[in-house]
């Protein structure tokens, strides 16, 4: 059994105190920030919604690229499994 903490209880609600306040100004930033977020995502699907075309043929090249890159990846990985005894 461990021995108990040598903190009282004051210590600890005044912890407790400075730990809510904390959270309260690192937690209060963020809606602002998600709004921002949120309004470049719109901004950019209402700019690139007229030349969805260009942009989707774009995305095909990338998804093909990356299914090459997760493919090569796991070869390398099955090889380098299979040579380790």
């Amino acid at each position: 059994m461990r021995p108990p903490l040598p903190v009282s209880d004051d210590a600890l609600d005044e912890l407790g105190r400075q730990h809510a306040l904390l959270a309260v100004f690192l937690l209060r930033p963020t809606a602002p920030i998600s709004l921002v977020w949120c309004m470049a995502f719109g901004l950019a699907g209402h700019a690139l919604g007229s030349n969805w075309e260009s942009v989707h043929q774009v995305f095909r090249d990338l998804d093909c690229l990356a299914v090459a890159a997760v493919l090569g990846i796991a070869v390398f990985v099955i090889a380098r499994v299979r040579r380790t005894p």
